[in-house]
């Protein structure tokens, strides 16, 4: 089984951009299905598209069934393979979410299925493994599918107002050089936004202040700090959020 993400942000774009993570080559090996957002050219895990958008958004979505030769290539293969989704955050601002297969020409609404079932397309090979230090699934033909996001009316008016505190999976995560935190504060608030170690050492404080109802995104780029794992906690005078951070170098 593979995952790949959709996410949606005030500052993301169509094309690339910080919070978009690429779909790395595995580090061992071995028979796998995997999924891959093409975005430019290049294999994503992590796609992330803006918030508001005027008209629609078009990505190729390719899922593949991978066995391995004597050669140490990845092959593609026929298999049958079920794919689900979850829009429980979808934006608002998007009205029409919808799959097209390439091969069959079906086109599935995923508003209002939750699971296709299809049968993946022998077509070709490449290596498993790359020469660089960070290496990324490479575009083999065509995708298979194109995921298309159409926005409304909703998208040119303010975002909607918050209705509760809450702090969101930061994007990308694991990061390197930098990662988006991302929170809704439903009324105007004194907020404290800090970073820790694995032994509770403060390392940075991001925010210290009050801040207006909304949703709030803070852009986090550690210096001078090793790889490993770090806690960022979101306090408000009533609640307390924490969240784990991997920074990779």
């Amino acid at each position: 089984s593979d995952k790949t993400y959709v996410s949606f942000m005030t500052n993301g774009e169509a094309g690339m951009d910080n919070a978009d993570a690429y779909k790395l080559l595995p580090m061992s090996p071995s028979e796998r299905v995997v999924g891959i957002i093409y975005t430019e050219g290049n294999g994503l895990d992590i796609s992330n598209l803006p918030y508001s958008h005027e008209g629609s958004i078009s990505i190729p979505l390719d899922i593949m069934y991978l066995t391995l030769d004597e050669d140490y290539n990845f092959v593609t293969e026929e298999n049958d393979i079920s794919m689900n989704w979850d829009l429980a955050s979808l934006p608002e601002t998007i009205t029409t979410i919808t799959l097209t297969d390439n091969a069959s020409g079906l086109i599935t609404d995923l508003t209002q299925q939750s699971e296709i079932t299809f049968s993946t397309e022998a077509k070709g090979s490449f290596l498993s493994y790359g020469s660089g230090g960070v290496n990324i699934y490479p575009q083999v033909g065509d995708a298979r599918f194109q995921l298309t996001i159409v926005y409304g009316s909703a998208s040119v008016v303010d975002d909607p107002v918050p209705t509760k505190f809450a702090l969101y999976p930061a994007y990308p995560n694991p990061f390197n050089p930098s990662t988006t935190i991302r929170f809704d504060l439903p009324a105007e608030g004194f907020i404290t936004l800090s970073v820790y170690d694995i032994t509770g050492k403060l390392v940075e404080t991001l925010i210290n202040e009050v801040l207006q109802q909304g949703s709030h995104n803070i852009q986090w780029q550690p210096q001078n700090l090793p790889s490993g794992n770090y806690f960022v906690q979101l306090k408000s005078r009533n609640r307390t959020f924490t969240q784990k951070l991997t920074l990779l170098k």
